[in-house]
């Protein structure tokens, strides 16, 4: 039996079982889950310019209703169509309709603090937002002077179980949302150094709420390091998730200095927007 109550046998069973509690399917409105699926399709190929062949023979979509759909992202601006290639790619006006989700005041006081944190450390920063899969986005990116740094752009999605941000989300949101979390688990070997049994994992989701913060050590990315905390909001809810990342022989080296400026950040953080992060949390902050 682990310190939260769930042991490692038990830990597997949910992993291995089905849920039992089914939740209905929302009926949702065909067309639009199409245009959703379409600008998500384009968000994952920014590299290189797409057919309408490809679009709907991947995402199985009529080519007339695929069109249509096209068209009308190109008319609001939120997709720019070449005419000599006949291909698409996202295009600026997607960002101008949702310019006032990264001007909230809440991200804004975020930004200061994480900025100020990655000057104090010299070491880059990303905030992520959970989704409702339970993976993250990276929404902003904080970037070093350093010659040789790590960062991931806006944009870039990290799996549900990106170890840093995933400890850092779970991990103080009770037994009961791990026995969830573990029951949709499918272990993935990013590196020989990733976790990929159940008690393996218990044991690192309660040794980041003793230690007061996440931690990674080449188990997504070879040779990468990275530590994690999660933001909460006025609810109580977990609404973003920090991590400062950094390559491992020079990281670990300074790892106690930079998990006690990042767990000042996130109580600064905390203060700054009114949240009501769980009891006692980070209390030993310095």
């Amino acid at each position: 039996m682990s310190d939260t109550g769930i042991s490692s046998t038990e830990g597997a069973q949910a992993q291995q079982r089905p849920s039992t509690t089914s939740t209905p399917r929302l009926k949702l409105v065909p067309a639009l889950e199409h245009a959703i699926a379409v600008v998500n399709f384009l968000n994952e190929h920014t590299a290189e310019a797409v057919s309408l062949a490809e679009i709907s023979g991947t995402l199985n979509i009529t080519k007339s209703h695929c069109r249509s759909i096209l068209m009308t992202l190109v008319q609001f601006g939120w997709v720019r169509f070449d005419e000599r290639t006949k291909t698409y790619q996202l295009h600026s006006g997607l960002l101008a309709s949702a310019s006032s989700l990264m001007a909230s005041p809440v991200l804004s006081r975020i930004r200061e603090r994480l900025d100020n944190l990655v000057k104090q450390t010299g070491y880059s920063c990303v905030l992520t937002q959970p989704q409702t899969d339970d993976s993250f986005v990276v929404i902003e990116n904080f970037t070093t002077t350093r010659q040789m740094e790590v960062s991931h752009p806006v944009g870039f999605p990290f799996p549900r179980d990106a170890p840093a941000q995933m400890r850092a989300y779970i991990a103080w949101q009770g037994d009961d949302r791990l026995r969830k979390w573990m029951a949709n688990w499918k272990p993935n070997a990013y590196t020989p150094r990733s976790i990929t049994t159940p008690d393996a994992l218990i044991g690192e989701v309660e040794m980041t709420r003793e230690r007061g913060y996440s931690r990674s050590v080449g188990e997504h990315f070879e040779g990468m390091m990275a530590f994690g905390l999660p933001i909460y909001d006025r609810g109580g809810d977990v609404s973003y998730v920090f991590c400062v990342m950094g390559f491992v022989n020079d990281l670990r080296r300074h790892e106690r200095s930079v998990a006690q400026l990042m767990k000042r950040t996130c109580r600064d953080i905390h203060q700054s927007i009114m949240a009501k992060p769980p009891a006692h949390f980070l209390d030993d902050a310095g």
